[in-house]
């Protein structure tokens, strides 16, 4: 589903290659539910490394910001230039800076027709550096034949865990 593929876009892995996948289409995009408005200092795009035709696709995203989900206001037009991130010399994203952003969702999108994909997507907080879209809801336009089911890490409250186990156990001996 496109959640689950989307969800490969913020599951913190960088290798160089897609993270998520969506069909050729018109304005394609991507986005993260961060689950509450928060104040944004930085978006951190990890591009496909694959080949430079395949990283060209995204030289002109447009990165939107929304409260609500409904209503979006673009923050940054990127202009055209090639970016990369995993397989450069020094491994570095692409650093978009917000002045003072505040936004619960925050989508990736590109003008026209074209497949939108990325390796990574980190949304960092105004504040103690944080990447506040790791492992969050995530979702894009649609799905392609590239794309797989992410799982998203779940938080384990072992001790809940280990007593359901020993319940379960109780009488095996």
């Amino acid at each position: 589903t496109p959640r689950d593929d989307a969800a490969g876009g913020c599951d913190g892995g960088t290798n160089g290659k897609w993270g998520f996948h969506t069909a050729e289409e018109d304005n394609p995009w991507w986005q993260v539910d961060l689950g509450e408005v928060l104040p944004l200092q930085q978006v951190r795009l990890w591009n496909r490394a694959d080949t430079e035709s395949v990283a060209r696709r995204a030289a002109h995203f447009e990165l939107l910001l929304s409260a609500d989900g409904k209503s979006w206001q673009r923050a940054y037009q990127h202009p055209g230039t090639v970016f990369y991130g995993y397989h450069m010399p020094d491994r570095s994203p692409l650093v978009v800076k917000l002045t003072n952003a505040v936004a619960r969702f925050v989508r990736i999108q590109l003008p026209g027709r074209q497949f939108l994909h990325l390796d990574e997507v980190e949304v960092i907080r105004a504040g103690p550096w944080a990447n506040v879209a790791l492992n969050r809801p995530a979702g894009q336009s649609s799905v392609s034949p590239w794309s797989v089911a992410h799982r998203i890490a779940q938080d384990v409250d072992w001790r809940q865990a280990t007593a359901k186990v020993l319940a379960q156990n109780r009488d095996v001996a």
